[in-house]
């Protein structure tokens, strides 16, 4: 199963949770804009944080949760393991979740 795959299932399982005051998907990346005055492409990063998490959002008791989701093989990178790490000593449920079964305590 693709990353992108199982964030759908991992979404539709969070979204149909009772358990679950809301989540959301926050995008990072970067593209090439082009335009008139750059038709080369100037690059552009964009998103919320740099190193932000596939998944946050909130238990219905308020608890903030942040969801990182990767293939069985995938490996989180050093900024991804510190910012969990820190997320997590800040009393946020953090995770890495490589299959639906690796969420189902926390719905």
């Amino acid at each position: 199963m693709t990353e992108a795959a199982l964030q759908k299932q991992i979404l539709e399982a969070l979204r149909l949770s009772p358990k679950i005051g809301g989540v959301q998907r926050i995008n990072t990346g970067g593209r090439t804009r082009r335009t008139n005055l750059a038709p080369t492409g100037t690059p552009e990063i964009f998103g919320w944080m740099a190193i932000s998490r596939d998944w946050s959002g909130t238990t219905h008791k308020g608890q903030a949760f942040w969801i990182e989701v990767k293939t069985p093989k995938g490996k989180l990178n050093a900024d991804q393991a510190a910012f969990l790490e820190h997320a997590a000593s800040t009393g946020c449920i953090t995770l890495v979740a490589r299959s639906l079964e690796d969420i189902q305590w926390l719905i």
